[in-house]
């Protein structure tokens, strides 16, 4: 006679459990907005790269109109996503499958005979990605995951039916400059990056060439909001333009936190049940790709003051992605409890 009574009890209890996270997520959530400047949505739709309207919203399910888009921000893992994705065996779109194929007029699927699958597109350069857009990789839908570092630009080739959903990993920028510096002495399959001499030269020598300060300081920023060269000065407006863009679009991922970021993609996109994760995973993931092991920065030396200083936008706005790594995390383990109520 007690099955009934144990069984309303338990669901009261989910019920409850239920309505206590959704407090508790609101709560979160207007502690970090509070951080935030007030949503300019005129600002944003009127931002000639159109993330207000082609991009999904992080908390929107991903649908299969939309199509993951990865920003990879130099020096920062993206090396490591690219090859895990194409281990898995996604059809990604990147650099690799133009390679012959730039005078195509039909988007296409490349595979070769290991499997790998390459879109006949190059969406890491801004010419590349105007060609993608002409030829309609966004609506034909080929496309499991797009590289891109120019996210400002990716998101035209996309529209309000077939949208982009955008994810990355942060790395402190300090940390991130330095591993460049170190990465272009040895890179001499990168072309014009590929600068042999600095190995003859300080660091802290480096970071004081004001054309280094322009060209490296504040990278990520300046990419985000289509900011380029000889850009030495982000505004104020422009910096809570590029959080906006952050909470509201990105699904956030720390290079600090890899293997859990990597798991948070998966699961969004569908990928976390491919028969070849767990193998992929272990190979370029937890191993990892394109290492380059170099002299560490001590924070507080005089190197470390020169970062800070030429990076110091870049340090807000990744602070600020560390919270939204952080309340992104509560907000999904809450959706969970949300569901089984």
């Amino acid at each position: 006679m007690n099955a009934p009574s144990s069984k309303k009890s338990s669901s009261e209890r989910r019920k409850r459990n239920a309505v206590i996270a959704i407090f508790a997520l609101v709560g979160s959530t207007l502690l970090l907005f509070a951080d935030v400047a007030p949503r300019r949505i005129l600002h944003i739709a009127d931002y000639e790269h159109n993330f207000e309207h082609n991009v999904v919203a992080w908390l929107r399910p991903v649908t299969d109109n939309d199509t993951p888009v990865y920003w990879h921000i130099p020096k920062s893992g993206g090396t490591s996503m690219k090859l895990y994705y194409s281990c898995m065996g996604l059809a990604t779109a990147s650099e690799v499958g133009v390679d012959g194929h730039d005078k195509d007029e039909t988007i296409e699927v490349l595979e070769n005979w290991h499997g790998i699958k390459n879109i006949n597109v190059d969406t890491t350069t801004k010419e590349g990605l105007i060609r993608a857009g002409k030829l309609g990789l966004a609506e034909s839908g080929l496309a499991d995951v797009v590289f891109t570092s120019y996210p400002s630009e990716a998101v035209d080739i996309f529209n309000p039916i077939n949208k982009g959903a955008f994810f990355s990993l942060f790395r402190h920028p300090n940390e991130r400059t330095v591993s460049l510096f170190y990465f272009i002495q040895i890179a001499s399959w990168q072309g014009k990056t590929y600068t042999p001499h600095l190995k003859n030269m300080k660091l802290e020598d480096w970071l004081r060439k004001d054309r280094v300060k322009c060209n490296q300081g504040n990278a990520m920023t300046r990419l985000l909001i289509g900011k380029y060269k000889k850009a030495c000065v982000i505004t104020e407006e422009e910096f809570q333009m590029a959080k906006d863009v952050l909470r509201r679009k990105f699904t956030i991922g720390l290079m600090s936190k890899m293997e859990e970021s990597v798991e948070r993609f998966d699961r969004r996109f569908g990928w976390y049940d491919n028969e070849k994760r767990q193998q992929c995973f272990y190979s370029h993931i937890k191993v990892g790709d394109n290492k380059n092991p170099h002299k560490e920065v001590k924070e507080g030396s005089e190197a470390w003051k020169l970062l800070t200083e030429m990076n110091s936008v870049d340090i807000r706005l990744y602070e600020y992605a560390v919270k939204l790594f952080e309340l992104q995390k509560d907000q999904n383990r809450i959706r969970g409890i949300t569901q089984q109520a």
